[in-house]
């Protein structure tokens, strides 16, 4: 059994960059502006309910410009939110009290938990009776749930269903299938390897649990898990089951990938396994890796020590309990 050191929080206070109008407009920045204005729209006539998504656009400037004219009491509003400054301030300030309690709540219900991982091996077998590789898959759930910044069971769920998918269920880092063969990121690239100084050449495909591509990913990946340029030069790093764990934790939750982290798609009341594959790829295979987060989430309620998934209702492994 693993349990995550950190409380499963929803930001509805701290903002690291502008938003709005010229703004840096930062994904979690949007997303938690959006999420203010909502829980303070009581205040203000002309209120939209936003979807929380953390894109910035037409519908959340002009709630902006309407709450800096109707509550902080600006004639020109400049449809701007700048850190700790008035709407800002005003914002944090007049969060209705019930919509940040409705929001910890859901946080607190889907913390990350003690997961008897026995327990969840049994119902994936017998949901899919000929599943292989289970003790992979066995192996990568107690790297997730010893991962102290993975703190919301929905991240497990998605994170998991991400490895069915980008890995072919194999539950192991894989290469990615034609090495790069006619993608722009397949061409070789001579390198020096300042430990030997010998001369080797890459080609920066996919490899790992996500498909990490492209050198500049390699490189910038590489110094921030701390391991210099070593993943640069030696690509195949990425297929050790740690260092594609640590790819993939650390890409998913800060949006190294492609700019969107689960926090945007999968915290407090959100709950959005379609869009969240905008984190790894688009939409591709959206719809079908939804249907296994949903499955798997179900798993983890159902596996859970303190059985949580009777909160659940509708969970359909309750049974196995």
């Amino acid at each position: 059994m693993s349990y995550a050191s950190q409380f499963n929080r929803v930001n509805l206070s701290s903002l690291q960059r502008s938003v709005g109008n010229g703004g840096a407009n930062l994904p979690l920045d949007v997303l938690l502006i959006q999420r203010l204005l909502n829980g303070t729209k009581h205040l203000y006539q002309g209120k939209e309910s936003l979807l929380p998504d953390g894109v910035y656009g037409p519908a959340t400037g002009r709630q902006i410009s309407l709450y800096q004219k109707s509550v902080v009491g600006m004639v020109n509003p400049d449809t701007l939110v700048n850190v700790n400054r008035a709407t800002h301030r005003s914002l944090v300030a007049s969060l209705k009290p019930d919509y940040i309690l409705n929001q910890q709540i859901h946080s607190q219900l889907n913390q990350k938990s003690a997961i008897d991982t026995d327990q969840f091996k049994a119902l994936y077998e017998a949901q899919f009776p000929g599943a292989q590789h289970i003790g992979s898959l066995v192996a990568l759930l107690k790297r997730i749930l010893g991962d102290a910044d993975i703190t919301d069971v929905r991240w497990v769920a998605y994170m998991l269903a991400t490895v069915r998918r980008e890995c072919g269920g194999a539950w192991q880092p894989i290469r990615e299938w034609g090495r790069g063969r006619h993608r722009p990121y397949g061409n070789e690239i001579k390198v020096t390897d300042p430990v030997t100084g010998k001369e080797k050449t890459n080609v920066y495909y996919g490899r790992g649990y996500v498909q990490l591509t492209w050198d500049y990913n390699y490189r910038n990946v590489g110094e921030l898990l701390g391991m210099g340029e070593s993943l640069y030069i030696n690509p195949d790093e990425a297929l050790k089951p740690d260092v594609a764990y640590k790819i993939m934790s650390l890409g998913m939750r800060r949006g190294i990938f492609a700019n969107a982290s689960l926090a945007q798609f999968l915290s407090g009341k959100r709950t959005d396994y379609v869009g969240a594959r905008r984190i790894i790829n688009g939409n591709d295979h959206a719809e079908e890796i939804a249907r296994d987060a949903r499955d798997f989430e179900e798993l983890l309620f159902a596996s859970s020590a303190q059985k949580l998934f009777r909160l659940m209702p509708n969970n359909r492994f309750a049974h196995y309990a």
